[in-house]
């Protein structure tokens, strides 16, 4: 292996195994797979010519030649980052951000973000595409967009890394003057004579309320599914039936004469900032994963 062949990540990836320790850790730290982050450690180590860590059963500690190379390690990467945050990166690529969005993802905070991380990073090029769900994955694979929107209930998990920023949860949505309007809380079972609205098959939703339904032993007419949180909610309007929506989408939406009922057990979903597993990033895309990480990974926000 050659010095052309060395990215600066590596780099970065060793420091963070030298702060925690363990290869699982670092790699959860860095956003990539365990055998990933291994495999670039190896790569430094054959560079060097030297074992750089110690591999014990309940640390990985760096060895003598590892002491002597980390601080070279630590500045050229502190140095590295000071110069990307001065002139930006040298590739136009790197400064791309290319994010897809799913439908309905507007009533979250995601422009907000978008909008912040942009004021701090004026010299990245920030672009957004609306795609349905069942697209997301092949436009990842396609090379295009490193970065999506998505629902957990949308995703297999072992498909991607994921970062949860809201959990939000579905409620029934009634007219005002609705018998059941009076309550503040109604299990599924309390909806069975009713004629109930749900998001059609173009929104992941559907297939989360379609399910819990099942398992009450209740159907939904195709004829019942609709394009739009709004639409369900004019035809609650209309006391044309009940609705099954989030409950952000019902603040976010005009539901003036509707009543919002929380469902009994909590039938929750939370929105991610998913990556294909694994995956290498560019720089725009990196910064913005962990700006996103940095914000909710700790506090994710419950609706």
């Amino acid at each position: 292996m050659d010095a052309s062949e060395l990215n600066m990540s590596y780099f970065r990836e060793f420091l963070a195994v030298v702060q925690y320790k363990s290869i699982s850790a670092a790699a959860a730290s860095c956003y990539i797979s365990q055998p990933a982050l291994s495999k670039h450690i190896k790569s430094l180590e054959e560079y060097f010519g030297r074992e750089l860590f110690h591999r014990a059963p309940k640390e990985i500690v760096l060895t003598r030649d590892g002491e002597k190379l980390f601080p070279y390690i630590q500045t050229i990467w502190k140095k590295f980052t000071s110069m990307e945050t001065l002139f930006g990166t040298p590739q136009d690529t790197d400064r791309n951000l290319n994010i897809l969005l799913p439908p309905c993802m507007y009533v979250y905070d995601i422009f907000s973000d978008l909008a912040d991380f942009s004021s701090r990073n004026k010299n990245l090029q920030i672009d957004y595409c609306e795609v349905n769900w069942y697209d997301t994955l092949d436009t990842l694979r396609g090379g295009d967009f490193q970065l999506a929107y998505v629902r957990d209930c949308a995703v297999e998990p072992e498909l991607y890394d994921l970062i949860d920023i809201y959990i939000d949860r579905l409620i029934a949505c009634v007219n005002e003057k609705h018998i059941l309007a009076r309550q503040s809380s109604l299990a599924l079972e309390d909806l069975a004579q009713e004629r109930i609205f749900i998001l059609n098959k173009n929104h992941s939703l559907h297939y989360l309320m379609n399910h819990a339904l099942n398992m009450k032993n209740m159907q939904i007419d195709e004829r019942n599914c609709l394009g739009t949180e709004n639409y369900i909610l004019e035809f609650v309007r209309q006391k044309r039936g009940v609705g099954i929506i989030t409950k952000r989408q019902f603040e976010a939406c005009n539901h003036e004469g509707t009543v919002a009922i929380e469902i009994t057990p909590a039938i929750p979903t939370k929105v991610c900032l998913a990556k294909l597993h694994g995956s290498q990033l560019n720089h725009a895309s990196w910064l913005f994963w962990n700006y996103i990480a940095d914000r909710y990974a700790k506090n994710m926000t419950l609706l």
